[in-house]
């Protein structure tokens, strides 16, 4: 009786310690990107990476799931086929940011300016995506979006 609460107790907490590391951003990604500018594939999900200037970065593929970039310079951002399911870019710059195939599902982009970024292909699944008072070029490439808007 003993054995099977002591099994039961150490899997229910290697559970609980692999979910937390799923979502866990990895803190040599985020130095790496601070410092140069460039982090492709680099899990930075959950990451705190408010105000910060990524002019010109490159993020391509990048996990940004649930990441924080409110007030962040994404000016001339590459981010292609990066994953910002659920993450927070309110009052960010994308202006000519390249989002061709990102996944953007539940992302709020609330007066976060796009003008002239690239979102071929890009993901806004679902309702969930918030754009409100975003600022959008009318010349914004928006074909082939997925969206339930």
């Amino acid at each position: 009786m003993k054995f099977r609460i002591v099994a039961a107790v150490t899997t229910l907490l290697a559970c609980v310690g692999f979910t937390e590391q799923a979502f866990a951003f990895n803190q040599l990604d985020v130095d790496q990107l601070k410092a140069s500018g460039a982090c492709p594939r680099c899990d930075l999900s959950g990451a705190d990476l408010t105000k910060i200037n990524l002019t010109g970065a490159n993020l391509r593929e990048a996990n940004l799931k649930a990441a924080i970039l409110s007030g962040a310079n994404l000016v001339n951002a590459d981010l292609t086929s990066a994953n910002l399911e659920g993450a927070t870019l309110t009052g960010a710059n994308l202006t000519a940011a390249t989002l061709t195939g990102a996944l953007l599902k539940g992302a709020s982009l609330e007066n976060a300016n796009l003008s002239f970024a690239g979102l071929i292909g890009a993901n806004l699944e679902g309702n969930a995506c918030n754009f409100v008072f975003a600022f959008v070029i009318m010349s914004v490439i928006i074909s082939s979006i997925s969206s339930d808007l």
